[in-house]
């Protein structure tokens, strides 16, 4: 770091060993045993302390001085050796601290702490295993904390999210920024340059012109952030509804922002209530949608034909307060703006809801609710069961459990919780 300033360094102790092996005798008057590491790397921004005790070894009393090294200074009182270090007697012993401030090293320190008797005589250092050996390091780390979570809105515009990250340690946080997955090509960043020491905080902002799948474990660093790095979790929403499932280049399927009603049967009707439910043939695992008149929330409310197994539609049931699906299905206005046509919300199918963990069989790999939201802590779901709009048979329904994340079924009559989902284009 600074030549010719080393080469002085090592000159200088050169010369203080020839100066001790001027001074020879059969074993050392005074002696160092290390109480710390002696071979340390000091942050240039930082300091570290290095202390050993220091023993007469002698029948006569000794009075030494250290000799001077830029960027070391002896620390007295508490308990330390004074200064100058005064032992008494064979056996007398003081601890010798060694205050180590980076920004005022010149260099590598390889050698010493060099004490000498004071007005001249002999000078002795520790034995070479224990001698200094300092390095100067990069700046002091310091520890951060951040939210556990953020949803990063897709659009067009400026529109972005904040995530706040406080500087928990005691030294200024430089360059702060997510470490975000590869493929997040079209997430923009602002990181954050600096935050202040002892709870400074910072948001990092970040916006999107296209949806991903949320992930968890994203770590927050810098340039001088310590180990363990803190984590956080990112998700995407269009129009204000979060994104569970990427269906091409330019459609995602979107989780309602709130349960959609707090408890309702799957059939309300007094034929299922008195145990003889109606087979719709609602039992698509993976497709829950109404439009184009293939999935299971079409069979429950219009059904009919191949498409749903020839199954009979069970309908809104108006008269005896409705079904699960309906609630879905006549959702007719939301966050996009003027009139939606009915069934474009619909109850989603139990492997839209949740992988296979209760005998649903669900194919590997299908975008769900509970690992791509739920299981993040996105999307506000009640530890409790929800409907889903796939029939297990005539008088039974499969639904899902947030709060336990597993596959249930029961018999269509139980009330239980409705969180509808829709296909959107961006």
């Amino acid at each position: 770091m600074h030549p010719k300033r080393n080469q002085s360094k090592t000159l200088f102790f050169s010369a203080l060993s020839l100066l001790c092996m001027a001074s020879v005798h059969a074993a050392p008057l005074w002696t160092f045993t290390p109480q710390t590491a002696t071979t340390v790397t000091v942050p240039i921004d930082g300091t570290a302390t290095i202390a050993y005790t220091v023993t007469n070894q002698s029948s006569k009393a000794h009075t030494l001085v250290m000799m001077p090294i830029a960027g070391i200074t002896q620390q007295t009182g508490g308990g330390n050796c004074a200064n100058p270090i005064v032992l008494a007697s064979k056996g007398a012993s003081c601890t010798l601290s060694l205050l180590v401030t980076g920004s005022q090293l010149t260099g590598t320190v390889s050698g010493g702490p060099v004490l000498c008797q004071q007005g001249g005589g002999s000078c002795y250092q520790p034995n070479q295993n224990d001698i200094l050996n300092i390095t100067i390091g990069g700046e002091a780390l310091t520890t951060l904390a951040v939210v556990a979570n953020a949803v990063i809105p897709v659009t067009n515009t400026a529109t972005t999210v904040n995530l706040q990250v406080t500087n928990t340690g005691t030294v200024t946080a430089t360059n702060v920024h997510a470490t975000l997955p590869g493929g997040w090509t079209a997430v923009y960043q602002t990181a954050c340059a600096t935050i202040a020491p002892n709870r400074g905080t910072c948001s990092l902002t970040f916006s999107s012109t296209k949806p991903y799948i949320a992930q968890g474990n994203i770590q927050i660093t810098g340039d001088n952030i310590a180990l363990p790095l803190p984590t956080t979790a990112l998700a995407f929403s269009i129009d204000g509804y979060d994104v569970f499932a990427i269906d091409s280049p330019t459609s995602a399927r979107v989780m309602y922002s709130s349960d959609n009603i707090g408890r309702i049967a799957w059939d309300s009707s007094a034929q299922c209530t008195g145990g003889n439910c109606t087979q719709t043939g609602a039992t698509s695992l993976t497709n829950g949608a109404y439009l184009n008149s293939t999935g299971d929330t079409y069979c429950i409310i219009t059904g009919g034909g191949a498409a749903c197994n020839w199954g009979a539609a069970i309908g809104q049931q108006p008269g005896t307060g409705g079904n699960a699906a309906n609630i879905c299905y006549s959702i007719t206005t939301d966050n996009t703006g003027g009139v939606i046509t009915a069934g474009t919300w619909y109850l989603p199918a139990i492997c839209e809801m949740g992988p296979s963990g209760g005998g649903a069989n669900c194919p590997v790999g299908t975008a769900n609710i509970y690992t791509n939201l739920s299981s993040l802590d996105f999307g506000g779901l009640s530890a409790k069961a929800y409907w889903s709009s796939t029939e297990f048979d005539a008088d039974v329904a499969w639904g899902f459990d947030f709060g336990v994340g597993y596959q249930t079924f029961t018999t269509k009559v139980p009330t239980r919780g409705v969180r509808c989902v829709r296909a959107i284009t961006y």
